[in-house]
C-alpha cells in the first residue's frame, strides 16, 4: 500500500521511515473466488521540497492516503481546498511527533483511514483516536457495508448520514436487496439496527425501504440510500514495469471503445475487482492502479487458470512465458462468472471483462 506522507522535523522524518515497516492495508471489498487476494508490502513517500499544496493535490488526485506527522490544525488548512466527497477523498491521518496518537480525520470508512489509524496505532504502540459516531456507538456502519460487499453508493452520499442518524436515534432501518426474501436477509444475522423487507414486496410497493441494494437505477432512486453493485471483474495481463498511468490510460480509451462501437456501458466505478496471474502479484502498475480504484487484487496460479472453464483467446507465446495461454479472459471468470469483453490489446497490456454473481452478506 502507498502512503503519501508530510514530516515538519527530523524527528517526524524518523517516525515516517518507521512506519515503512508497518504492514498497512485497506479492506476493499471480497469477490469470492479461488484466487489469492494480495496484501502488498507498505511504501511511503515521504514529502522532500515539494510546496505542500503541490503534494496534497497529488495524494488526493491518485485518491492514495495521505498522513501528516505534526499538528492536526496544519492538516485540516493543507486538506481545505481539495475535498469533494465521501466517495472519492482521500483518507487523512494525523500523528504527533512522538506517535502517542494517531487521528482519522477524514475518508474514516469509505477510504479506510480508521482502519489504517488502528493499524498504525498498534505498530507504534500508540492510540487511535476513532471519532466516526457509528465507531464510538458501536453501531452498524452502512458504509463500511458498502465497501465490504462492493456496493457503491448510487448518487447521493447524503444518504449515509441519514441512515446513520436514524440507526444512531435508536431506530430501525428498513433494507431491501435485489433477488433476497425478508426471510433469506434474516437467516444472514443482520445486525439489531436494521428491518429486512421482501424484495418483492419493494418491487411492488407494498412496503418501503430506506435502503435498497439493487442494479435498477430507477428503483435506487425510491432509497434514501441506494447502492449499487459493483458487476464486473477486470482481467489484466501485462508487459512487466508498465505503469499506472498506462494500464488506466489503455482500460479507459478501452472502455471509450466499447460503449462508442459496441454499446457497451461500464464505468471504471463499476468494477468490483482486478484479476492476474500469480506472476504478477508485484506488478507495481497493476497493483498502483486497484488502490487508486479502491477494489481488491486477486491473483491466480497458471494451473488455476488452465482449469478455468470455457474457450478463450489462445497465445502460443503467452503460454511459453507464464504457463497458460491467456490471462485476462481467464484470469476475469476465474474470479467473476461469465465473459462479456473478451480480450483487448492496448501497448502491451491485455484487458477483458467478465461479470459477476454478487450477493451480500453483514458478517464483520
Amino acid at each position: 500500500m502507498r502512503i503519501y506522507m508530510v514530516a515538519f522535523s527530523e524527528k517526524g522524518r524518523a517516525l515516517a521511515e518507521k512506519i515503512q515497516n508497518i504492514s498497512l492495508s485497506v479492506d476493499y471489498g471480497n469477490v469470492p473466488c479461488e484466487g489469492k487476494k494480495v496484501q502488498e508490502k507498505t511504501i511511503v513517500y515521504l514529502r522532500e521540497k515539494e510546496p505542500l499544496d503541490v503534494w496534497v493535490d497529488l495524494a488526493f488526485m491518485q485518491g492514495m492516503p495521505l498522513v501528516f506527522i505534526g499538528a492536526a490544525g496544519i492538516a485540516v488548512r493543507a486538506i481545505a481546498p481539495f475535498i469533494e466527497k465521501k466517495t472519492v477523498d482521500s483518507p487523512v491521518l494525523v500523528i504527533d511527533e512522538n506517535a502517542q496518537y494517531v487521528v482519522p480525520v477524514l475518508s474514516g470508512h469509505l477510504g479506510g483511514a480508521n482502519e489504517l489509524a488502528r493499524q498504525l496505532a498498534e505498530g507504534l504502540h500508540g492510540h487511535a483516536v476513532v471519532t466516526t459516531a457509528t465507531d464510538c456507538a458501536g453501531c452498524f456502519a452502512v458504509d463500511l457495508f458498502a465497501k465490504k460487499n462492493c456496493l457503491r453508493v448510487f448518487d447521493d452520499t447524503r444518504g449515509i448520514a441519514a441512515v446513520s442518524t436514524q440507526i444512531l436515534q435508536g431506530n430501525t432501518v428498513s433494507v431491501a436487496v435485489e433477488h433476497y426474501s425478508a426471510q433469506q436477509l434474516e437467516q444472514l444475522r443482520m445486525p439489531k439496527e436494521l428491518l429486512p423487507v421482501d424484495w418483492e414486496d419493494f418491487r411492488q410497493k407494498k412496503q418501503d425501504a430506506i435502503i435498497v441494494v439493487t442494479e435498477e437505477k430507477e428503483l435506487l432512486q425510491q432509497a434514501v440510500l441506494g447502492l449499487f453493485p459493483k458487476k464486473y471483474v477486470l482481467g489484466i495481463g501485462c508487459r512487466k514495469g508498465k505503469s499506472c498511468v498506462e494500464i488506466e490510460q489503455g482500460l479507459e480509451e478501452m472502455l471509450t471503445r466499447l460503449k462508442e462501437q459496441e454499446n457497451i456501458c461500464i464505468s471504471k466505478e463499476e468494477i468490483a475487482a482486478i484479476a492476474s496471474i500469480d506472476v504478477k502479484e508485484n506488478e507495481e502498475g497493476i497493483l498502483a492502479l486497484a488502490q487508486k480504484m479502491r477494489v481488491p487484487f486477486y491473483v491466480f496460479t497458471a494451473g488455476q487458470l488452465r482449469e478455468v472453464p470455457g474457450e478463450y483467446s489462445s497465445s502460443g507465446f503467452v503460454a511459453e512465458k507464464v504457463g497458460v495461454d491467456n490471462v485476462c479472459e481467464r484470469a476475469a471468470v476465474g474470479a467473476g462468472d461469465e465473459l462479456l469483453v473478451k480480450k483487448q490489446a492496448a501497448d502491451g497490456v491485455t484487458f477483458a471483462i467478465a461479470n459477476r454473481k454478487w450477493s451480500v452478506t453483514f458478517d464483520e
